[in-house]
């Protein structure tokens, strides 16, 4: 299976009053191109497809106009919100960005609520971003919270979504570029044999990869 992992659209963006609406549209025709070119099986997008809670509705047609199109080319997609996205609205999203072949999830679910998805032929573990206080509430009980820390928290999430595949949007410690990789966008940290975390970067917001996945 061949995989092209995207993120950090920021659709709806504007720069110095700027809406950068237009370019990003123009990125994302580009971005169709390669799925074409590179006869991409799946796409999964790693977060921050909005830059903020409220966008025009040219940034969200862009969006939807996306997967509609990767539905005319056959190829399915896997989205997670990332701390940019506006989450609830995603969740509103998700039924019809769902008609057009996307799995969308916006906040967390476990992998019996639904966190972990087939495409494919392949189960993948998706983890959209969650902010440290809220994480840590919701996996301990009160009387814990203050003695327990995100990274415990996170590592209990990541146990219960591991899969082959696993899409999140989260900081890590250790990361490294994925290989073969031409700059420092695609970072992976592989737990264990045939298993690959792919997540936003934290740098360059415009970089796409593709890699194959058996």
């Amino acid at each position: 299976m061949r995989l092209l992992h995207t993120a950090d659209w920021h659709l709806g963006k504007l720069l110095k009053g700027v809406d950068r609406t237009p370019e990003i549209a123009a990125a994302l025709r580009d971005l169709l191109g390669l799925v074409r070119s590179e006869r991409v099986d799946l796409v999964v997008v790693s977060g921050d497809l909005f830059d903020r809670p409220q966008v025009s509705a040219e940034a969200e047609a862009c969006a939807v106009e996306f997967f509609m199109e990767l539905k005319a080319l056959g190829v399915p997609a896997l989205v997670i919100a990332g701390n940019h996205d506006p989450k609830e609205r995603l969740e509103a999203l998700a039924p019809l960005l769902g008609l057009a072949g996307a799995r969308v999830r916006g906040r967390l679910l476990f992998a019996e609520e639904g966190g972990v998805v087939e495409v494919g032929g392949v189960r993948a573990g998706l983890l959209p971003f969650v902010s440290e206080r809220l994480l840590v509430r919701r996996l301990f009980q009160e009387d814990e919270v203050l003695h327990r820390t995100y990274a415990e928290a996170m590592r209990r999430v990541l146990d219960n979504l591991k899969s082959p595949l696993l899409l999140g949007h989260f900081a890590v410690e250790g990361a490294r570029p994925g290989e073969g990789s031409s700059s420092s966008t695609w970072w992976e940290a592989t737990p264990s044999p045939g298993r690959a975390c792919l997540w936003r970067s934290a740098t360059s917001p415009w970089a796409t990869s593709t890699g194959s996945s058996r």
